[in-house]
Formats: structure tokens, C-alpha cells, sequence
């Protein structure tokens, strides 16, 4: 019954990332990684609904930019998953090659004011900057309905202005960069925090997903195994937070794309009997537990025993905070931390096998 009620509650977490607000005069919302390294994959992910209910289609098209290419395109809600065809075409208004798809608003999945995922798959060549262009035009038949792009744009005015477009940046992986810990699938690694002497603590580090619905890390109780926190990517690539012990008072799950290395940071505040979860420096959830008062029976476990998801983090830092959490975003690509007040408890790179052992005494 239990696991039942989590599968539902993730689900309705799920729904609660589609229902973020708009901008007033958009019908759409675009999400995708900050930084990308070169010749890699990466995922773009558009939230959108068909306002119109007499609408049969949504013709949809790609503009890439040169050495960018389409891998794959899938459309995702609540009750299905499905991978779509798409083929190369010419925008003739534009003499520009294009990908399509079509998707079918007829399907009662998707009706009238459902919202819904379309999540695109890409591979970028030697880029250090791109701009993807998207067009979206909603179809009765042969008549146009109206497009996906800024709600005050009328279908009289020029093709340009209805399109959507992405700036992307790339980087070179420095080749002297050090390792990561790969979490294999059906595999943890646990971090007892009874070591740590802190009434404000902050976990800090880099994670790389390689797939969606994705556990990533559980706070737990290691005395009685209590899952305090589950902190998950769902099927939508959407990372959240949940707990059945704690009153969650900030929820905004953020996209992920995989293959791209996002940095997290956790501070637990044991005088305000509250965690705060961050990801790139954007409070994503915070939660007050009330038995939230020191450190001795918590135990951080990065991965599941029943997953077959493998991902890999970097740079896990433990501090002992005494400055604003904007510290941890400031430091976050050095692996010296720099604050006047705050002390580093353990660092670890993952460079070495007896790292952890000698950190984390």
C-alpha cells in the first residue's frame, strides 16, 4: 500500500512540473542544459498543451544550427511514452533544412488544456555556441488554429516571429581533469554523517544521469533504515525532492538532461530543523522536519539497490557553513573552497581508492 502511495505521489509530482506558470503570453516552456560538452549527447525538453480543442494536429519542426543533429524525438504525459517518427524536410519559407514531426491531438491523452512533454535527443560535433530554432503550428484539418510561440503573435505576422529559439554553449572537457565515482546499477555507496561536527551542515557535489527515473540519493535514518529524503529524477527527467516525514514548504522540480553534469547542494540547518535542496543554484525544495536536531544516526546512500541505473558524481564536499549558501555556488568549479567563515570537514575527488577511507575516518 505504502509503495503504492509513493508510485502516486511521484505521478502527481509529475503533474505538478507541467503546471509551472507560464509567462503571460507564452503557450510553452523551454528547458535545457546550461553548459554542454562537445561531441556529446544532450536533451531539450518542451512543456506545452493544446489550447485549442478543435485542433487535430501539431505539425512541429527542428531548425538545427551546423553540426547539431536530431537523434531522437519522444512525447510524454501522464499515461503513455511514446517515441515519434520524424523526417528531414525544407522549410521552404525560410530555405532552411528542417526535421518533422506530427503529432496527433486527437489522441484523448493529450486533449484540450493537457499538458505535455515533447523531449528531444541531440548530438553536437566541435561547437562552442549554437542556436536550435523550433515552430509549431496547430492544424484543423487544412486551417490553421494558431502556433506555439508567444500568444500574442497573430498567424498574419512573418515566420520569424514564431519561432522558438535555444542558444546553447559548449566546452572542451579539460583532459587533465581528475576522476568521478561511477554508481553502478543495483549498487549504493553510503556515507555515514556522525563524523561531522556541524550545526549547519552543506553537501555539495557534481552528478551525471544517464537515464530518467533515476534514484540519486536517500537521506535515511540508519538506525531504524527511516527514508527521511528521496531526492529522484521521474520519467519526465524532471528532479525533485519527497519525504513522508518532513512539511515540505517549496516544491519546483527542474529539468535534467543526461550525459550533462549538474552540481547539487544540500544544507541541513539543524537550529532551524530544516534542508534546503538546490540544483545549479536554484532552490528546488524545502523541507522542515522537526526531528531534524544533529547528525549522529544520518546516513547519505547515492543509488538504489533496485534501480538498473547507473550515474556518476564528482567533487562531494562536506562543510561546515557559516556564510550564505551563495558560497557553494560561487565554488562550485574549484576544488579549493574559498569562504572566510566556513571550514571544509572532507573533500572528496575520487581520484583515489583510499580516499574515502582517509576522509571519512
Amino acid at each position: 500500500m505504502l509503495k503504492n502511495l509513493i508510485i502516486l505521489f511521484i505521478l502527481l509530482l509529475s503533474v505538478n512540473c507541467f503546471a509551472i506558470p507560464y509567462n503571460s503570453q507564452d503557450n510553452y516552456k523551454l528547458k535545457y542544459p546550461k553548459y554542454i560538452p562537445i561531441h556529446s549527447s544532450f536533451d531539450i525538453s518542451l512543456i506545452t498543451s493544446n489550447p485549442y480543442s478543435a485542433a487535430g494536429r501539431l505539425i512541429f519542426y527542428i531548425i538545427p544550427a551546423d553540426g547539431i543533429s536530431l537523434n531522437t524525438i519522444n512525447l510524454n504525459n501522464i499515461s503513455e511514452n511514446l517515441k515519434l517518427n520524424f523526417t528531414s524536410t525544407i522549410m521552404t519559407n525560410l530555405n532552411v533544412p528542417a526535421y518533422k514531426t506530427i503529432i496527433d491531438l486527437s489522441d484523448t491523452s493529450i486533449s484540450s488544456g493537457t499538458y505535455f512533454q515533447i523531449l528531444m535527443n541531440f548530438y553536437s560535433d566541435d561547437k562552442l555556441s549554437a542556436n536550435l530554432r523550433f515552430y509549431g503550428i496547430y492544424m484543423k484539418a487544412d486551417s490553421v488554429l494558431g502556433y506555439l510561440s508567444n500568444n500574442a503573435v497573430t498567424r498574419y505576422e512573418s515566420l520569424t516571429n514564431q519561432l522558438l529559439e535555444v542558444p546553447l554553449k559548449f566546452y572542451s572537457p579539460n583532459k587533465n581533469a581528475g576522476k568521478s565515482l561511477l554508481i553502478e546499477k543495483y549498487s549504493i555507496f553510503q556515507i555515514p554523517l556522525n563524523n561531522f561536527s556541524s550545526n549547519n551542515l552543506l553537501v555539495e557535489f557534481w552528478v551525471k544521469l544517464n537515464k530518467q527515473g533515476t534514484e540519486i540519493l536517500t537521506v535515511k535514518n540508519k538506525i531504524n533504515s527511516t527514508e527521511l529524503f528521496k531526492f529522484f529524477t521521474s520519467s519526465f527527467q524532471t528532479l525533485s525532492v519527497t519525504s513522508n516525514y518532513s512539511r515540505q514548504d517549496y516544491l519546483y522540480p527542474v529539468f535534467m538532461s543526461n550525459k550533462s553534469w549538474y552540481h547539487i547542494s544540500i544544507l541541513f540547518s539543524y537550529k532551524k530543523h530544516e534542508t534546503y535542496f538546490y540544483c545549479n543554484g536554484q532552490l528546488i525544495s524545502k523541507n522542515r522536519l522537526k526531528d531534524l536536531t544533529s547528525l549522529d544516526n544520518l546516513e547519505l546512500e547515492f543509488g538504489d539497490m533496485n534501480q538498473g541505473r547507473a550515474f556518476q558524481i564528482d567533487l562531494l564536499r562536506f562543510i561546515d557553513l557559516h556564510n550564505s549558501i551563495d558560497v557553494s555556488f560561487r565554488n562550485k568549479n574549484y576544488r579549493n573552497f574559498r569562504a572566510d567563515s566556513s571550514t571544509v570537514l572532507a573533500q572528496l575527488n575520487f581520484d583515489h581508492l583510499d580516499e574515502v577511507a582517509s576522509q571519512i575516518a
